[in-house]
């Protein structure tokens, strides 16, 4: 059970009872410094322990075994003036030769809870949410100070490296230590921004108390990337003056990831006059998505792509670039984009 206070009533009645070597146990799991438990017992045993640590386990072994026909009601309970918060009791009664055995603890000291997306793409920006909790309700009055750590060393999070971020929390709970003012406080929850994984494959962010190193949290995430590969056919041709030639660029993505808006850039090649598509302005031909692209034109006669694009259908006999957008390719989906030239 979880509480604060908790009563056991040990009684030993009836003709079958065989005298006994009983181990009494009662174990009390405290998940903050300076809770002090103090245990009474209606036949005079009183001890008190305070615990100097978070997550600190109290107990009170091999409490006096009763004989028949005795019966003791025993208080375990938070003293006064003690740290606050739930904790939770364990009582075993077992013979000497018998195995102990723990329960597992259900609630826990200060600590953070990260929300964020369970996939994000590699480069991509996103926000997480972290709420500081205590026993299950969250810590409205926290005023620590929270550093961030990665597994990919290149994460950002506002706009900043990592692992040289920390925040500072506020909270405008009146009587609070931290008291600032009421509207600018966090009160136990933060949004953050522009957070940035790019390692592939799964990472984790930890937040940890800078003074406190118990109150920490964890979070891991799936970092994926598309994986979009191209061919163009012919890769090499010859031709006669007037002879025309087609072109096919196609993409495929392999990855477990949807791609969004990439670029495909191709030269018309030298010597070669393009030849304006009229029924097919986007020269799409097999997009298995279904999504459109978007071609752009340039006229400029340069080795590398030039940085003005015009968008429409090119007409024009000067074309020396063309340029497509593709707004989306799906997993495991394949497109072609397609366009004719005539040997000069």
């Amino acid at each position: 059970q979880t509480g604060v206070e908790y009563w056991i009533n040990q009684e030993i009645s009836g003709s079958n009872v065989c005298p006994t070597s009983a181990l009494l146990t009662a174990d009390i799991f405290c998940p903050k410094t300076g809770m002090a438990v103090q245990a009474v017992a209606e036949d005079g045993y009183s001890a008190r322990y305070t615990t100097t640590g978070p997550d600190q386990c109290v107990s009170f072994l091999d409490l006096t075994d009763l004989a028949w026909p005795v019966k003791r009601n025993s208080r375990f309970y938070l003293a006064p003036g003690s740290a606050t918060g739930k904790v939770i009791m364990q009582h075993i009664a077992a013979m000497n030769e018998q195995k102990g055995y723990t329960a597992p603890f259900i609630f826990a000291g200060a600590h953070y809870t990260i929300i964020a997306p369970p996939v994000v793409f590699s480069g991509q920006s996103f926000w997480i949410t972290v709420v500081v909790q205590d026993a299950g309700a969250t810590k409205i009055d926290y005023c620590g100070t929270s550093s961030f750590t990665s597994t990919d060393p290149a994460a950002k999070i506002e706009g900043t490296a990592m692992n040289t971020y920390d925040y500072t929390w506020k909270s405008d709970i009146n009587g609070s230590t931290c008291d600032c003012g009421i509207g600018c406080g966090d009160n136990g929850v933060r949004v953050l921004m522009n957070v940035i994984l790019t390692d592939l494959g799964l990472q984790t962010i930890v937040a940890t108390d800078t003074v406190d190193g118990s109150i920490a949290g964890l979070t891991a995430i799936m970092v994926v990337g598309a994986d979009v590969r191209l061919t163009k056919e012919p890769r090499l041709t010859v031709g006669a003056s007037g002879d025309t030639v087609g072109f096919r660029i196609c993409w495929s993505n392999f990855s477990t990831a949807s791609a969004f808006t990439f670029v495909v850039t191709d030269a018309v090649p030298m010597g070669t006059t393009f030849v304006p598509e009229a029924g097919t302005a986007a020269f799409d031909c097999g997009n298995t998505d279904g999504v459109a692209p978007r071609t752009a034109y340039s006229t400029a006669a340069s080795v590398t792509p030039p940085a003005v694009f015009t968008d429409g259908n090119p007409g024009l006999t000067t074309t020396r670039w063309l340029r497509w957008t593709i707004p989306q390719a799906g997993v495991n989906t394949t497109g072609c984009l397609c366009f004719r030239v005539t040997v000069n």
